[in-house]
């Protein structure tokens, strides 16, 4: 079943894709300074979460984890892959 966050899930994964494509496409480092940057920020994200008083406090964050951060994370990569697939050759 189709679910409102499966389309969040695949709309991030999109746009993510798209800005690795097109950062690795105009400078070798660019792809390389998304990937890192959005990993801090994943994992900075992911040790944070359930460190408040009652643990899983904010939904907000563990959404914008889940269902925006990752995924897009997985997309970026899949974008950079690509476009030094294409630069390759």
């Amino acid at each position: 079943m189709f679910h409102e966050l499966h389309a969040v899930l695949a709309t991030a994964v999109v746009i993510f894709a798209l800005i690795g494509f097109g950062l690795r496409w105009m400078s070798p480092l660019g792809g390389a300074i998304l990937l890192g940057g959005m990993l801090a920020i994943c994992l900075g994200l992911w040790l944070w979460l359930g460190r408040g008083p009652v643990g899983w406090d904010n939904v907000g964050h563990a959404f914008l984890l889940y269902y925006v951060l990752l995924p897009g994370l997985g997309g970026a990569v899949l974008g950079v892959a690509l476009a030094w697939w294409r630069a390759r050759g």
